[in-house]
């Protein structure tokens, strides 16, 4: 298995694909007005390419939120990630998997256990996390907020460590 490393997917501003898509509109506008008017082939052609290109360009428009990150997955390879905030155009095909990048707490049960005097107190964990690699997040572990459940484990003795 190959180690999987996030970096920058190919991208650009989503203002500059929304420029393109009311541009692609209006071409489909004029083609559908074409072959309203005349019936010609000639429209119908544009029409098809006008509308398939409408199609893609709004397919490929998305935002990432604040503290957020979207990996894109082209044909089951991870192509790279979006961690600016914003709205973009990427490759329309591409499949887009959200990952908070936000801090995430993790409450342990309470545990009782015996200092080293034989006195009983309850002790607990909290963990705190947050991803730093998307990628790694997404594809090297089945699912990453499970994780830190599990590496918080009571202790293995019934003597709480560090007392005494």
């Amino acid at each position: 298995m190959r180690e999987v490393k996030e970096f920058p997917a190919w991208r650009v501003s989503g203002f500059l694909g929304l420029l393109l898509l009311l541009l692609t509109l209006f071409w489909l506008l004029w083609a559908g007005a074409g072959l309203f008017r005349e019936g010609e082939l000639f429209y119908l052609g544009h029409l098809a390419l006008a509308l398939l290109a409408s199609l893609l360009l709004s397919a490929g428009l998305f935002t990432v939120q604040p503290n957020e990150a979207v990996a894109l997955v082209f044909l089951g390879r991870y192509v790279g990630s979006v961690r600016e905030e914003g709205f973009h155009l990427a490759n329309p095909l591409a499949q887009r998997k959200r990952v908070s990048l936000r801090v995430h707490n993790f409450t342990s049960d309470k545990l009782k256990v015996n200092d080293a005097q034989g006195n009983p107190i309850e002790i607990a964990a909290v963990v705190v996390w947050r991803v730093v690699d998307s990628a790694k997040a997404l594809f090297q572990v089945e699912s990453y907020p499970f994780v830190c459940y599990l590496i918080a484990p009571p202790p293995p003795s019934s003597e709480a460590p560090g007392c005494g």
